[in-house]
């Protein structure tokens, strides 16, 4: 083959390469775009005994092909799990779960019990003498899943009238909370090592990054503001936006609304199991309604004001290894 040959060959292999990247991306987009319709749909009927009927009758084939998925009230099953996991996917920069499972040993759902460890000797071992493990490294036999829920609640004349736009922001939001908020609250506890911030968020998270144990790599907790300045900042070597991304190769950095300081992560040191991302209609349920989050709360009924509601849940199981521990950078005073 000459250079000629060599050149043209190269040039067709990169054209196919990005039309399949392409191809892949747009799937997925549509597929995300097809479970905020579908979950509108939901949100739409109001009961879930009608949404079943709703969804048959989509004009997106996407979403009237999973329209039979419905069990118990409950959408996203089946091939509307696929749609499910498109949507996730296309906000995975926003979740600590989809982050953390970039580098965490991701246990297959249909694995009742699994265990991972490993171990290493320096000493000579004579042929036929074992090699022992001391611990095990990460177990999921005794852990617990742990559900995040979280509500969308529109007028009806809003839910009906408007578009699918302002749907997807308030679902995006609420799932991405109540997400992270679980993480974070499952990760925590009196074995987290602390750090007092000094201001400087680069400095700040350069030091807790070394108290942190060893780690293929780590994923970032922290407030919009912080990592905006972390984005302005010269450290940003891989393109870290406002909206979160990579600071550095290994490094993954995600904006998390109500926390202070910065809060990281050892993920390669966790095993996670995912179960995916359920919808269910809450016309009739009744909602704390604050002002504030500080505010007295006042419970109120969806159906008496006139409103529809959406829960999704997304349920997981996150376990860590025993030394696995968190460092969390509190702001100074």
């Amino acid at each position: 083959m000459d250079h000629l040959q060599h050149a043209a060959l190269s040039r067709a292999h990169t054209a196919l390469t990005v039309a399949m990247n392409g191809a892949t991306e747009s799937s997925i987009t549509n597929k995300a775009a097809a479970f905020v319709e579908g979950a509108l749909t939901v949100m739409r009927a109001g009961r879930a005994d009608a949404a079943e009927g709703h969804l048959s009758r989509h004009a997106n084939p996407l979403v009237s092909k999973a329209s039979a998925e419905i069990v118990d009230g409950r959408w996203g099953e089946g091939a509307a799990a696929e749609l499910a996991a498109s949507y996730i996917e296309s906000h995975a920069g926003g979740s600590l779960l989809d982050q953390i499972a970039r580098y965490a040993a991701v246990i297959p759902g249909n694995l009742n019990y699994a265990l991972a460890a490993s171990g290493f000797t320096a000493n000579v071992v004579a042929e036929g003498f074992p090699i022992a493990v001391k611990n095990a490294g990460i177990t999921v036999a005794d852990a617990d899943p742990i559900k995040a829920a979280a509500i969308t609640v529109l007028t009806q004349e809003l839910a009906r009238a408007a578009g699918t736009r302002i749907f997807e922001t308030e679902l995006t939001s609420s799932v991405l909370g109540a997400t992270n908020a679980a993480v974070i609250s499952s990760l925590t506890d009196t074995s987290s090592t602390i750090v007092a911030g000094t201001g400087d968020p680069v400095a700040d998270l350069r030091t807790a990054l070394q108290a942190a144990p060893s780690s293929a790599g780590y994923v970032v907790a922290a407030s919009p503001g912080t990592v905006a300045a972390l984005a302005l900042s010269d450290a940003n070597k891989s393109g870290l936006g406002i909206s979160g991304g990579e600071l550095v190769p290994g490094v993954s950095i995600v904006p998390v609304t109500g926390i202070a300081g910065i809060t990281v992560i050892p993920a390669s040191l966790l095993a996670l199991r995912d179960y995916g991302l359920v919808l269910r209609s809450a016309g009739h349920a009744s909602v704390d309604f604050r002002d504030s989050p500080t505010a007295p709360a006042e419970l109120v009924s969806l159906f008496t004001t006139n409103c529809l509601g959406l829960m999704a849940t997304r349920t997981f199981l996150l376990t860590a290894a025993p030394d696995a521990n968190l460092v969390i950078v509190q702001e100074s005073p």
